[in-house]
């Protein structure tokens, strides 16, 4: 019988999710436990005026933390009246009694709704006066891909 256990030295470590790092000794065999502080992550819309059909993308940003139990990320707007459009937009994906229990529904469409509104209600709407970059580790740009062009390519810029 052919193990890849003895021509391979097996190493793994593992990080848990916790307010202080810490390392525990585990196993003999020099193996560690070791905890980290969860990383924090924000997402910049970078529009001007309105955040359009965007409004759900940026939720979505959020769906899959949401289901996993992982706290929202914070969305930063550049400009104030961007982020009163999506504050506004985002009431039109909450649900009066939409908790957490919803997320285990067998129903899809449940657990997909629930997860969208707890996003809309939990996330933190912030402009730059308010932002601490310190808590912040990941930045995460939303939107579908396209390239932004200059007004005078002769293009309309999106």
């Amino acid at each position: 019988m052919f193990s890849i256990r003895s021509q391979l030295p097996i190493s793994a470590s593992v990080s848990i999710p916790a307010e202080q790092s810490q390392s525990i000794s585990t196993i003999p065999g020099g193996r560690k436990i070791e905890t980290v502080p969860e990383k924090e992550g924000l997402l910049v819309f970078l529009g001007t005026k309105s955040v359009g059909e965007y409004a759900l993308n940026i939720l979505g940003q959020n769906v899959s933390r949401v289901t996993t139990g992982k706290k929202p990320y914070d969305i930063l707007f550049l400009h104030e009246a961007t982020k009163q459009d999506f504050d506004k937009k985002k009431t039109e994906f909450t649900f009066p009694g939409a908790n957490r229990s919803y997320l285990q529904s067998s129903n899809t469409d449940v657990a997909a709704a629930a997860a969208i509104s707890i996003a809309a209600t939990e996330m933190k709407t912030i402009l730059p006066k308010d932002l601490t970059p310190e808590k912040y580790n990941k930045i995460y740009l939303p939107g579908d891909g396209s390239v932004i062009l200059p007004s005078n390519s002769g293009h309309a810029a999106k």
